[in-house]
């Protein structure tokens, strides 16, 4: 992905050379991908330095930085359409592109995954009132309600969703955090302990000398890996490199947002499939590459913390951000999705509550995940 940082200057003078809307959506999309991968880092080396708590925090916060940034320029140019289809496309992403990616190649590795159900089904639930806070502005709509109170409607579900994330990050970082302490951190914090005792319970007839200094070693220096892995960056360098990213972002989701109309006319795609299907993957790039990798190590907690988390904040966090900014910059931007958008969501939920229910995956359940975003995908190019 770091190769894709070409573009970044391309894409800056693309303006000046007189490129077409065309030629600056492509070199603006693909600058993005390698600045959010490096944002992402930043934001993760960052946390390791300011504890667990704040460092949660942040992740929250700045995880999703990119999907704002493009959310507010996209705001700006009155493209409140592409916005939703934005948001819906990159829950349904998160929860069928990247989880069935994940289950896809983590399951031809092994024959079958375990996670933590319940950790998969607290945020699912949260996940899935979430929809359904996105889904009543449509449906009350629909019954006939005068069309100027979409946008209070839709404002008083954001505070609701707003009030809903504050709880969902006490929960997580504070009553609740040990359902949601990562195969990584567990294994940094007692890797070589947690061998041991395993160890223990195994008769001395059924283990060998070198079995045991095998397995002790293994943690042992994946304990030391992650503990390096911890320490690649300094804050303030971290601070420095979150800055950039950002800096470099801003003006590069604006050439997006600004190009997004004639380049879809140029292709003879919908506004529809640019927003659900292009743009999540500028921002999500790289947080799918890290979800299948530790996907195919057999880290499912890891796999999807990325997958479910990510959909969570966003849905709890962007969208409520998304209608706020609206509202400050006087643009109409409302809940009122589509009836199509609206069923997609629906479905997406049910289809990944039945395949995270009894915390195994395989490679079968990643595949049907993925023909559905394919199906998806289909349906929303001629939309």
């Amino acid at each position: 992905i770091n190769a894709l940082l070409v573009f970044v200057p391309l894409s800056f003078a693309s303006g000046p050379l007189g490129f077409s809307s065309l030629a600056t959506f492509a070199l603006s999309f693909l600058a993005i991908v390698p600045l959010a991968k490096l944002l992402g880092e930043a934001t993760e080396q960052l946390a390791f330095s300011v504890g667990q708590t704040l460092g949660g925090l942040l992740n929250a916060t700045f995880g999703n930085a990119v999907e704002m940034i493009i959310a507010v320029y996209a705001l700006r140019e009155g493209l409140t359409e592409v916005v939703k289809a934005s948001l819906v496309g990159s829950i349904i992403s998160n929860l069928l592109l990247v989880l069935g990616m994940c289950f896809f190649f983590g399951g031809v590795k092994y024959k079958t995954q375990k996670f933590s159900a319940t950790a998969a089904r607290s945020q699912y639930s949260l996940l899935l009132l979430a929809v359904l806070a996105l889904v009543i502005p449509t449906v009350v709509l629909l019954t006939g309600t005068r069309p100027e109170m979409e946008i209070a409607m839709s404002r008083g579900c954001a505070v609701v969703l707003a009030l809903l994330y504050v709880c969902y990050l006490i929960f997580q970082l504070y009553t609740h955090k040990d359902m949601f302490i990562s195969e990584k951190e567990s294994l940094a914090g007692g890797g070589v302990a947690a061998a041991s005792l395993e160890e223990s319970h195994i008769p001395e007839r059924q283990k060998s000398g070198s079995d045991q200094e095998e397995t002790t070693t293994s943690a042992a220096t994946e304990s030391q890996e992650n503990d390096e892995e911890e320490g690649l960056l300094s804050p303030g360098s971290a601070l420095l490199l979150l800055l950039l990213s950002t800096a470099l972002v801003a003006p590069l989701s604006e050439a997006l947002t600004s190009s997004i109309n004639p380049a879809a006319r140029t292709l003879g795609i919908s506004d529809a499939f640019v927003g659900c299907i292009l743009l999540p993957i500028v921002g999500n790039a790289a947080e799918h590459l890290t979800a299948v990798t530790v996907a195919t190590k057999n880290k499912m907690d890891l796999s999807l913390g990325v997958a479910l988390g990510s959909s969570t904040q966003i849905a709890l966090f962007v969208v409520p951000f998304s209608v706020l900014v609206g509202w400050y910059l006087g643009v109409p931007m409302d809940l009122n999705f589509r009836a199509l958008d609206v069923s997609i969501m629906l479905l997406t939920i049910l289809i990944v509550g039945s395949t995270i229910n009894d915390g195994e995956s395989n490679w079968l359940e990643g595949a049907a995940l993925m023909g559905a975003y394919i199906l998806i995908a289909v349906s929303l190019w001629y939309c």
